[in-house]
């Protein structure tokens, strides 16, 4: 996501400054940034997952102006930090697509294990899966 459009939600909040990376802020609702850090706290928290052990990163940039940090350069440096083994969730996708199943699953895990990483696992999307294709069905209703 390029910064411009979450510049564009909300132009009178600093990104760089703004809190969505510990509590949505007010302005939060209508913000890429605010709502990806909010859903892995919402995943963390139902994983019983302490805050340490989880990352959010950004993907699919086509500039330094983008959204970061960035996934590709998170698991170089975790990998050559001495992390071997790497589970990716990506929950904006509900479908998995070329994004996930591509540049997630196999060229990021190539990037990983090129830096000294063993394993990198991608959490499949929801698609058709029964429980997701009723869940939505209510939505709709």
């Amino acid at each position: 996501m390029p910064l411009r459009h979450i510049r564009k939600s909300h132009p009178e909040i600093n990104i760089e400054s703004c809190t969505c990376k510990t509590a949505i802020p007010e302005h939060g609702s209508h913000c890429y940034k605010a709502t990806c850090y909010q859903t892995a706290k919402l995943l963390a928290e139902e994983l019983n997952l302490p805050a340490e052990k989880y990352t959010v990163t950004f993907q699919s940039r086509l500039t330094k102006d983008w959204l970061s940090p960035f996934t590709d350069s998170v698991l170089a440096d975790k990998a050559k930090a001495g992390y071997k083994n790497i589970l990716i969730a990506s929950p904006a996708f509900v479908t998995d697509c070329l994004e996930t199943l591509v540049e997630l699953e196999i060229e990021y895990s190539k990037l990983f294990i090129e830096n000294g990483g063993k394993n990198l696992s991608l959490v499949k999307s929801l698609n058709d899966a029964d429980y997701w294709v009723n869940a939505l069905h209510k939505i709709l209703q």
